[in-house]
């Protein structure tokens, strides 16, 4: 939707829509990875040792994004009522 362009409601719904369940799945899916990762313990850190190789810092950079994300995502979304009715669950 560049600048410029006409653009009616029915796109801008559309478009509006397709990025809010974008984000409901992005943040579901960070959801499920922090809680993977908050699985995944253990004396070193797991992520530091085989399969996996990471460095500590990289690992605790992961795990404290995704930790946030989560946050971010049952902090901020899911008390949102304006959020939920964009993701069809809310009145």
């Amino acid at each position: 939707m560049p600048a410029g362009l006409t653009v009616n409601v029915s796109q801008l719904n559309q478009r509006a829509g397709s990025i809010a369940l974008a984000l409901k799945e992005a943040y579901e899916d960070a959801v499920d990875l922090n809680n993977w990762l908050l699985n995944l313990t253990g004396e070193p850190d797991p992520l530091t040792q085989e399969p996996y190789n990471m460095t500590a810092d990289d690992a605790y950079i992961l795990r404290t994004a995704f930790a946030d994300l989560a946050y971010m995502k049952t902090s901020a979304f899911d008390s949102s009522a304006t959020v939920k009715k964009l993701w069809g669950i809310g009145s």
